[in-house]
């Protein structure tokens, strides 16, 4: 007899089959976080963009060379 997978759980094995898919998702985020605290506050959006940009580019570079993909 055969079992189905609840949607919930087919919908996110699609979109996210690895690591580095995970990480390709995350990488934007902290941008969006900074452009939206810079438009919130007075913080200029430059600051704001440019202090998301720190943790974007720390991830790139762990995802680049500490944890890098293997064929």
């Amino acid at each position: 007899m055969s079992t189905r997978e609840p949607i919930e759980n087919i919908a996110f094995n699609l979109l996210i089959r690895s690591r580095y898919d995970l990480l390709i998702i995350i990488l934007p985020v902290p941008l969006i976080v900074g452009f939206l605290a810079s438009v919130m506050t007075a913080v200029p959006v430059s600051v704001g963009v440019g202090t998301g940009g720190v943790p974007s580019a720390l991830l790139l570079g762990y995802g680049l060379f500490i944890d890098d993909p293997s064929a």
